[in-house]
């Protein structure tokens, strides 16, 4: 999870990167919640920054540790 946070920007990448290739949105769904949970260590050791990407044009804002978290840990934040 530290290399993919380190490597990209998106956390569908993450998902994409974790276990087996795979097409199959099922089988990488599953991944989600042991990647959040990393994910959510990492945020709380100030080890990662999670941006929100602009709805329309501009720039991602840098969201508030516990706003990472909650965001994190949304299943539909990974596919997005």
């Amino acid at each position: 999870m530290l290399n993919e946070a380190a490597e990209s920007a998106l956390l569908v990448s993450a998902v994409n990167s974790w276990g087996e290739p795979t097409p199959d949105l099922k089988i990488k769904a599953g991944y989600v919640p042991r990647i959040a949970a990393a994910a959510e260590s990492l945020i709380e050791a100030g080890l990662i920054d999670v941006y929100e990407e602009p709805a329309g044009p501009g720039e991602s804002v840098l969201l508030f540790r516990d706003e990472a978290r909650a965001a994190v840990a949304a299943h539909n934040s990974w596919w997005s």
